[in-house]
């Protein structure tokens, strides 16, 4: 089977275009193939796209390769590799860092089909990406007019109730009238609450497909890297090799940061198994394993005995290791650790806590603890996606409970939570 496919060839030395062409009819693609070599002919053959794909040699007589790369970007996201004889590593990379999608020596073309087949296959992921980010920004801005349709609409009809109310006080036969108003305002608002809960699953989906998107050029990413250690080690540099370890404990950065959103997102749709849960049991040995990793710490945690509850232990077990790993987390620049698990009473029912006497916080912000990626500390000093309390927040909230905070700056916090 073959594939009909729109290139632009930037090579000075026709033989070269050739050549590129000839390996790709090889690889089962039938090129309509246009070749250019100065800037003006390549800014000519843009404006006659469409292009499924640009291949450009490096050294030409009129511009380099990144000049023919800044000028392709300006006209779209076309995929773009570079063939070169003479490209050096750093040159290689730089191109790369502008938004070359791979690049070849000239010559070897083991690798010529397979870089063509991932860049067409990565600008088509970006492309449909692209769509569903500005389908999804037309959507929420037609809702962001609904609300603000519908907010002027109550606006005006609790103006209209206010008069109304004035005139019952002469006009009672008006009450049924009335009534029958809000009946109409409280139906508007139950469907407009059910248009934000559907933008809010719509979003929470495309957070989980971008998340999964993401781990493929990761993959490539740690590849790559592997690859330069294992084949190009002994070529590089110690700047490089900084370079690349910084790549590559970004990207293991990245991947965390991925699996914490997925995590997150799938607790939005995650089934409660409703069952006893000893929570004692469960702090009691999330401690242990917090002592672990740090054995020459002088911690004391205390855990109240006989603590139980009803829900989902798999949930409720995460909630504790955020709740409990915050406290350790928050207290490692004390000369000793002090943290309590145990149970209270608040508005007549049981109120679990956990109780540190770490770095507090500042009651003020105590609103902004459970928004995702809010932090109140420096992220160099106390590591973290900013996300746990959030977690925390939404398993509560999904077994009917609620959860809050309390503390002082410099003088611990307590972190309260209710289950039905």
């Amino acid at each position: 089977m073959t594939t009909s496919l729109r290139l632009l060839i930037i090579e000075d030395a026709e033989d070269d275009a050739l050549l590129l062409v000839r390996e790709l009819r090889k690889g089962g693609y039938v090129p309509d193939f246009v070749r250019v070599e100065t800037p003006q002919e390549l800014k000519s053959a843009l404006e006659d796209g469409p292009w499924d794909a640009v291949f450009s040699d490096y050294n030409l007589p009129a511009f380099t390769g990144l000049d023919a790369l800044r000028m392709v970007r300006e006209r779209g996201d076309l995929p773009f590799i570079l063939v070169s004889g003479v490209m050096g590593e750093e040159t290689a990379v730089e191109a790369l860092k502008a938004g070359a999608h791979d690049y070849l020596m000239k010559g070897r073309y083991a690798r010529l089909v397979s870089a063509l087949e991932r860049a067409l296959k990565d600008a088509a992921l970006r492309h449909e990406r692209r769509q569903t980010a500005e389908e999804l920004t037309r959507h929420r801005e037609h809702l962001e007019e609904l609300v603000q349709q519908r907010t002027e609409e109550l606006e005006a009809a609790n103006e209209e109730l206010q008069v109304q109310s004035e005139e019952l006080q002469v006009q009672s036969v008006e009450l049924q009238a009335q009534s029958k108003e809000l009946e109409r305002v409280n139906t508007e608002l139950a469907s407009h609450a059910a248009e934000l809960e559907a933008a809010n699953v719509e979003l929470e989906a495309f957070n989980y497909t971008v998340s999964h998107d993401l781990r493929g050029p990761l993959t490539i990413i740690n590849g790559y890297c592997e690859v330069l250690r294992v084949l190009r080690n002994d070529r590089l540099d110690e700047e490089s090799k900084g370079y690349l370890e910084e790549i590559a404990s970004g990207s293991l950065k990245m991947g965390g940061l991925i699996d914490t959103l997925l995590r997150f997102s799938r607790l939005s749709h995650a089934n409660i198994k409703e069952e006893a849960v000893d929570l004692s049991r469960l702090a009691g040995e999330i401690a242990n394993d917090l002592r672990m990793t740090e054995p020459r710490r002088a911690a004391t945690v205390t855990v109240a005995p006989g603590l139980k509850a009803s829900g989902d232990r798999e949930l409720l077990r995460l909630a504790l290791e955020n709740l409990l790993g915050n406290a350790w987390k928050y207290t490692g620049n004390l000369d000793e650790t002090r943290i309590e698990f145990g149970v209270t009473e608040h508005g007549g029912k049981p109120a679990f806590f956990v109780r540190d006497n770490g770095e507090g916080f500042d009651m003020a912000d105590a609103e902004k603890l459970f928004v995702p990626f809010q932090r109140l500390h420096d992220a160099g000093e106390f590591k973290g996606h900013g996300i746990g309390l959030a977690t925390v927040q939404r398993i509560i909230q999904r077994h009917g409970g609620r959860v809050w905070a309390e503390g002082k700056p410099g003088e611990g916090a307590t972190f309260y939570f209710t289950l039905p």
